[in-house]
C-alpha cells in the first residue's frame, strides 16, 4: 500500500463520527506533533545505551585482569 493510500485512510477530525460539536463549537486546529520532536529523546537514549555497553565491557575487562 502506498503512502498516499495510507494518508487517505486516516480519519479527519472534521469528519469523525465519534466527535460531536454543539452549535457554538468548531475545530480551530487539527494536526499532530512533528516526527522530529522525538529525535532528542532518541539520541539521548542511544547515548545512554552505548555508555552502558562500553562501561560494562570496560568494567568486565578491568575486573577480569
Amino acid at each position: 500500500m502506498s503512502l498516499k493510500a495510507l494518508m487517505r485512510l486516516r480519519e479527519n477530525v472534521e469528519d469523525a463520527s465519534w466527535l460531536h460539536f454543539t452549535e457554538d463549537e468548531h475545530v480551530r486546529w487539527s494536526g499532530r506533533p512533528s516526527r522530529f520532536t522525538i529525535v532528542f529523546a532518541l539520541v539521548v537514549g542511544l547515548v545512554f545505551a552505548l555508555v552502558g555497553i562500553v562501561g560494562t565491557v570496560v568494567l568486565m575487562s578491568v575486573l577480569n585482569g
